[in-house]
């Protein structure tokens, strides 16, 4: 299993943020290798996601759903 997650519920402004980030590997791959890279992938998302978000500018300024998709783009 790749997957990693996130439940945040005191955000500013009475925000909660949850999320589940797929490492990718899955029952398709085989190799050891893919699927310790896939959750190297997911626990990176996992550590610094909350942080690339709330830095946003988007977000200080309230503007979640650009924020959130700035997140995602910078993160990738």
């Amino acid at each position: 299993m790749e997957d990693a997650h996130i439940a945040y519920t005191n955000l500013p402004n009475g925000l909660s943020l949850f999320g589940v980030f797929d490492g990718h590997g899955g029952k398709n791959f085989s190799l050891n290798l893919i699927n310790v890279l896939g959750q190297e992938v997911a626990l990176y998302v996992k550590k610094y996601y909350l942080k690339v978000l709330t830095n946003s500018s988007h977000f200080k300024a309230r503007n979640y759903k650009q924020a959130l998709e700035e997140s995602f783009i910078n993160l990738d």
